[in-house]
């Protein structure tokens, strides 16, 4: 084995990054698969009226004396202010699926795209939302209202969305149409009252204002984008002012999200660096062992997180709109610092945070002592993480490549086959887990020992159509415990450092194996050093027990005190964990995987310094 790889190089970042097509990844087995499937049989389960039944009463075309039974309840039920919201994030997640094929739930689109638009000529050809537009006069008079920017942006979303991944031209009819109304409104008021607008929860309206103005070039779609330009905000934020305080993080995410957009759209300096401002400030507070940072919906203040540890910890709309701001920066830059936080929220936050059979959320990830999941129901409860985790369990495929200027990056490491053209040239890439399917997919790789392997091995099979010289770039994680091999034929080098790996080569029939070593780590409680939670890799760790205790760990070698148990079930590796040699007994698995136990991820250590959870005043 020699110590350089072949003539590639090791790059922190690879500079703007495309997405692919949707048709170019196509997930391949195992958990993702099985997840995304749950999440597909939930929209399946749907029926498509009750989805269109605050639309279609809005619009006096839900038939008299007819009452819904069952009906949508929850923030769905007809005197909800947020009623209408679902409708748009289950849009946005059946054109995923139909994009990759599936065309029953392309017919059900087709239906209710037909349904907006009795709706939209019922209300005068523009209006085509599940509630009122005096809803919005009352925003800007002062009056309290729940939130309708954000409800009705999620209709807009969905119409955009089903236009970017399927191509239907009515989707985007009618959110040009809808487009009209908005412009002609938000036109006339002043300054005091647009303010007025803009701090009650805008939502992603910046974004989709901006996707449609990149569709449309249309000088109304323009002025849009620009009304929507948030000062006191985003000023502020550029200037690296910490202005998140204790405001409503999942508020504020949508709007960032967007001011990147716009800057991609229009070139506006001024919407330039407010993402990577935000940024800068999350990662300077600190965050959770998950990724995630929120508390009670809030943003939890710099050194705060022990204060705010609990049942009401990491909201799931926060981890998906992370991953999505996480997912633009990363496009932006090609920076794999950004992957590293998307791998942590995908493992303990959209997979935690799913319901391996339902596909239903927990709208709070609990971090605390003897946490308990809560599952929201198919029909009674429809909180803004439905939407947002039958989005975010849709879009697994758009999180493992990239076109880059050279070639590909592969940076999300979830089996799949993809299909990627280069200069007229057909790739096929397969990855697997090649400790899963060792035994089918590759072979020649025999286990070294019986013992399971601390470390993640992915087999990648390339296959062109006829040699072609292009760069894959591979991602090596930000949690590998030692440098990472690289098995290419016969030849395997190692391959220090974090970011990408670069092989620039001619590829026709090549046959790669990434291995990634992993170990147990202590991840201390930022602010409360002695309080940690332990980590595998990307994969957090749950201690099954219903009370906080204090552990016996060396906090720099965990692996010394808690060992590695039920590794093995048929064909998987597994990651379990339990206590040696310690006054209790207690077992670790996953978070992802805990369903219906009592858990808890944080424990303070025995015999550590404790360190006081709050900042230091400034001086």
């Amino acid at each position: 084995m020699s110590n350089q790889p072949w003539g590639a190089a090791l790059e922190p970042a690879l500079g703007p990054c495309r997405p692919l097509p949707p048709a170019a990844v196509r997930l391949a087995g195992g958990l993702f698969s099985e997840r995304s499937e749950a999440t597909r049989r939930y929209l399946l389960r749907l029926d498509r009226t009750l989805l269109m039944q605050n639309h279609l009463h809005e619009a006096g075309l839900w038939p008299q004396f007819q009452d819904p039974e069952p009906q949508h309840g929850g923030w769905e039920r007809p005197f909800s202010q947020l009623r209408g919201h679902f409708l748009g994030h289950w849009l946005s997640a059946a054109a995923r699926f139909a994009a990759h094929g599936d065309e029953e739930l392309r017919a059900r689109i087709r239906a209710i795209l037909a349904d907006l638009e009795r709706c939209q000529q019922a209300n005068g050809g523009e209006w085509v939302f599940g509630i009122p537009p005096r809803y919005l006069d009352l925003l800007v008079r002062g009056q309290v209202i729940w939130a309708p920017q954000y409800t009705l942006h999620k209709t807009l979303m969905g119409l955009w969305d089903v236009w970017a991944w399927l191509g239907e031209r009515p989707a985007l009819e009618l959110l040009i149409r809808a487009a009209a109304w908005f412009h002609r409104w938000i036109g006339t008021l002043d300054a005091a009252a647009r303010d007025r607008v803009l701090d009650n929860e805008a939502g992603g309206m910046l974004e989709v204002w901006a996707d449609l103005a990149a569709q449309t070039g249309q000088p109304e779609h323009r002025e849009l984008v620009a009304h929507y330009y948030r000062a006191h905000l985003f000023d502020a934020l550029k200037r690296g002012e910490d202005v998140l305080g204790d405001r409503h993080a999942n508020a504020m995410l949508p709007e960032i999200i967007g001011a990147l957009r716009a800057h991609e759209v229009t070139g506006d300096a001024r919407w330039a660096g407010i993402a990577e401002g935000f940024w800068t400030l999350l990662e300077r507070r600190g965050s959770w062992v998950t990724g995630g940072q929120s508390a009670g919906e809030l943003w939890t203040p710099p050194g705060e997180l022990a204060a705010r540890l609990g049942n009401a910890t990491q909201e799931h709309c926060v981890a998906y709109n992370l991953i999505r701001l996480a997912e633009r920066l990363f496009q932006r830059s090609g920076e794999a610092r950004y992957l590293d936080r998307i791998e942590l929220l995908t493992w303990n936050g959209l997979l935690a945070q799913q319901h391996p059979r339902h596909g239903t959320p927990t709208y709070m990830l609990p971090l605390g002592p003897g946490g308990t999941k809560t599952w929201g129901s198919d029909l009674n409860h429809f909180w803004c993480c439905h939407g947002t985790q039958v989005q975010g369990n849709a879009s697994h495929p758009e999180r493992i490549a990239w076109a880059t200027a050279d070639g590909f990056a592969i940076g999300g490491w979830i089996p799949a086959n993809l299909t990627l053209i280069h200069h007229g040239v057909t790739l096929h890439i397969s990855i697997r887990d090649a400790d899963a399917d060792h035994d089918t997919f590759a072979p020649h790789l025999a286990l070294p020992s019986a013992r399971r392997p601390q470390q993640r091995r992915f087999a990648i099979n390339v296959r062109a159509s006829q040699a072609i010289a292009c760069t894959l770039h591979l991602r090596l994680p930000g949690w590998l415990a030692a440098p990472a091999t690289l098995l290419i034929g016969t030849d395997e080098q190692t391959v220090p450092g974090t970011g990408f790996i670069a092989l620039s080569r001619t590829w026709q029939d090549d046959h790669l194996v990434l291995t990634l070593p992993m170990r147990l780590e202590a991840v201390p409680l930022p602010g409360d050093p002695a309080r940690v939670a332990f980590r595998e890799g990307p994969l957090v760790l749950a201690g099954l027990c219903s009370e906080e205790r204090q552990l016996a760990v060396d906090a720099g070698q965990p692996g010394t005190t808690i060992e590695s148990c039920e590794e093995r079930r048929f064909g998987q590796w597994q990651s379990r964990w339990r206590l040696r040699d310690h006054p209790t007994g207690l077992r670790f698995l996953p978070l992802h995987e805990i369903v219906d136990e009592t858990y808890t991820v944080y424990f303070p250590l025995a015999d550590a310094p404790r360190a006081s959870c709050r900042p230091p005043a400034s001086g």
